[in-house]
């Protein structure tokens, strides 16, 4: 979930009257021919700009805008995980945002419609009680299919159920050799995993956290539900269609998952 804190220029300098300004464009995703297309149209277009690409992964992005923020030279406009507020708000390097908020005039009680309902919104305040971040965009997963190994596994049509997706992985991998659902299961600081025992968890009604009637917060689900969704996993790299290798990607949308796909080495993404 990305925050409202901007795009991703590093800085813009001006070495005097009729010079070309300086700036660096950094992004965090794989590396892609596109992107540089992308940076000679708009070079092409603004001679009197000269732009730095650079590319940061999300891995060590969260820790190298701490580390310049934290000596004055974090970026002029960067995206930021909406989970990474609290961190960058106690580093001071993101301003509050509740005086303009508060000016939208809006029905809510901090002046953002739709805001008190917002179960994510606690993420945004920092140590000091102040709002930093308003997410401008969210995620919504969906699953891609190889239709030819899928075809060859003997499907015409993907499944619909958790049940019949790890069927349909276990037979591609089967009868094909290539992998089904091939996913990130590493461990690191933010790892994917957690989008998918999240959606799992919550397709059955369960939720690490909920909220009562008065506002309450509490688990809403319990250890034998937790250990469900880590076993329905588990069993993908039990069974070899989720490759072993896969345990040391963390990630979502890594190198290695993409070129798998792009290779027609993977089924299921």
């Amino acid at each position: 979930m990305g925050a409202v804190l901007g795009g991703m220029v590093l800085g813009s300098l001006s070495a005097g009257a009729g010079d070309p300004a300086a700036i660096t464009f950094r992004y965090h995703d794989s590396e892609a021919p596109e992107m540089q297309a992308a940076l000679d149209d708009f070079q092409a277009a603004n001679p009197d700009v000269h732009v730095t690409m650079q590319r940061l992964g999300w891995g060590e992005a969260q820790a190298q805008y701490l580390r310049e923020a934290a000596v004055g030279e974090a970026p002029d406009v960067v995206e930021l995980v909406y989970v990474w507020t609290r961190p960058f708000a106690a580093a001071g390097a993101l301003a509050p945002l509740d005086a303009d908020i508060a000016k939208t005039g809006a029905k809510s009680k901090i002046g953002l419609k739709g805001w008190d309902d917002f179960i994510a919104r606690d993420l945004a305040v920092g140590p000091d009680g102040k709002t930093y971040a308003i997410p401008f965009t969210t995620d919504t997963l969906a699953i891609f299919y190889n239709k030819d190994l899928l075809h060859l596994a003997g499907y015409e049509r993907p499944p619909n159920s958790w049940a019949g997706l790890r069927q349909a992985s276990l037979d591609v991998f089967k009868k094909t050799g290539k992998a089904g659902w091939a996913f990130a299961a590493g461990t690191c600081a933010t790892p994917s995993i957690w989008f998918y025992l999240n959606s799992f968890w919550w397709s059955k009604g369960h939720a690490l956290i909920d909220q009562d009637a008065s506002g309450k917060y509490y688990m809403h689900i319990t250890p034998q539900q937790i250990a469900e969704g880590f076993d329905y996993f588990n069993q993908y790299l039990r069974a070899g269609d989720n490759p072993k290798s896969m345990t040391s990607v963390c990630l979502l949308g890594p190198q290695e998952i993409v070129e798998g796909v792009a290779e027609g080495n993977i089924a299921i993404v």
